[in-house]
């Protein structure tokens, strides 16, 4: 009921006096002219008894004078002492409370402060004189700068660091040095490094996902991937989840940058194994031999269930039934997923290995030990088609999809992916080039 009470009061304020305005414009002006000439020697009261108007009317006027003055000396920079006696001054003659005073002053710092920041910020880094200058505007209401920050543009401040990161990260590379600049920066103007952690950290674990997705997109894993990638987890503290998540996808991008290089992870020989002296092994799983028939009045396939070991020189496979023994110089076609191998000799129908036991296969595994030690002609099933997606397109989908998956929206576990598989003719376009979690490329996979 008070606030009907006060909002019609103010509506019918100028419809019963409306020569307020008037009035008070001319006790301004006789304040101002007074002022000017006895300084010390002011006195409000004399002042009013000469001039027709109400008690309202002088309060009005003077604020109004107050903060007229208050704005002039603002427009050219932070008023000096000089002024800053003046303003006193003034307050003291025209009889204001001090918390009224400091009200005033401080709302007019603050707006002044704000535009302040925003230029400060817009680098990224403060400078000294861009601290004193934040420090004379904040001691206008007697206020250190930290202070007057949280008081009265935290969250401001807040919005300005996250902008300026997330500006820096638009290219897709944050320089450590840039972030090192605004962390000082920010603890300058009082904001502990955690607070500035906790305020980008959505568009920190973004914008590690962005560098993530593109590293996994040509497969390979560069020292200088490797290091920048363990920069992002040392300097954000990402939670432990996610963490695990990006040394997880870095362990297995090192695995195949260091097969596809012929710099294999040798593994324990098997108990009950006998492999020839100096004989290394690589990879050993559960495994199930589907053989196509030799003969024409063989119509059904043969399949074996057993293990499949992988070392430096040959293939073998052993089940109850079935030994294998295969060397990689005698295969002259072969194709690996990380379900099966599919192998082919000379003059031999080819032979199927199916994975089980929850294990995938690594398929760069399998290349470099082919092209060390086949002096046969070998060839990819499939054509070895082109599957490397340009940065510069890899930055263009990210953008266009706002770096979340296509199908559920998810923002986390990201991955570039081909709308039309490679193997079926699809190429590198952006319309065939979309953004996958995990699970929905997994799921997609499963239905191609």
């Amino acid at each position: 009921m008070s606030k009907i009470k006060s909002l019609f009061r103010k509506a019918l304020a100028p419809v019963v006096d409306p020569e307020r305005n008037a009035r008070v414009a001319v006790i301004v002006a006789a304040i101002g002219a007074q002022l000017q000439v006895r300084r010390s020697g002011f006195d409000l009261d004399k002042l009013i008894r000469t001039m027709d108007c109400t008690a309202t009317d002088v309060q009005v006027a003077t604020k109004a004078y107050y903060n007229r003055l208050s704005l002039k000396y603002w427009k050219n920079g932070i008023p000096d002492e000089k002024q800053k006696r003046m303003l006193a001054l003034v307050a003291e003659k025209l009889r204001f409370r001090s918390n009224e005073v400091a009200k005033w002053n401080e709302y007019i710092a603050a707006t002044y402060f704000g535009a302040c920041l925003a230029d400060v910020l817009a680098d990224g880094v403060v400078t000294d004189t861009e601290l004193e200058k934040l420090s004379q505007i904040s001691s206008f209401s007697d206020q250190p700068v930290r202070t007057f920050l949280r008081q009265h543009m935290y969250e401001e401040g807040v919005g300005f660091l996250r902008g300026v990161f997330a500006e820096a990260a638009t290219t897709g590379v944050l320089d450590p040095r840039l972030w090192a600049n605004l962390v000082q920066s920010a603890q300058q103007i009082g904001f502990t490094s955690q607070e500035l952690t906790s305020a980008i950290s959505p568009l920190a674990q973004s914008f590690a996902e962005h560098v993530l997705a593109d590293t996994k997109a040509d497969g390979h894993l560069s020292g200088s991937e490797e290091g920048y990638l363990s920069w992002l987890l040392r300097s954000f503290e990402f939670g432990p989840e996610f963490d695990a998540y990006v040394r997880e996808e870095m362990a297995k991008l090192r695995d195949k940058t260091l097969n596809a290089s012929g710099n294999l992870t040798a593994i324990a020989i098997p108990k009950g194994i006998h492999l020839q002296a100096g004989e290394i092994p690589y990879f050993l799983q559960q495994s199930t031999l589907r053989c196509e028939p030799q003969l024409k009045s063989v119509s059904r396939s043969e399949e074996y269930a057993g293990y499949l070991l992988l070392t430096d020189n040959r293939l073998l496979f052993r089940s109850k039934t079935k030994q294998v023994n295969i060397s990689y110089r005698s295969i002259v076609v072969w194709n690996a997923t990380a379900a099966r191998i599919e192998v082919s000799i000379a003059n031999k129908p080819p032979m199927n290995f199916s994975f089980s036991g929850g294990q995938m296969f690594s398929p760069q595994r399998f290349d470099p030990l082919i092209r060390m030690h086949s002096q046969a002609l070998q060839r990819r099933l499939d054509g070895a088609p082109d599957r490397h997606i340009p940065l510069d397109m890899r930055r263009r989908v990210w953008q266009r999809l706002g770096g979340k998956c296509a199908e559920c929206g998810a923002a986390e576990y990201l991955e570039f992916d081909h709308i039309v598989p490679v193997a079926k003719g699809g190429g590198n376009s952006d319309q065939n080039v979309q953004i996958l979690c995990r699970r929905c490329n997994s799921n997609l996979s499963d239905k191609i």
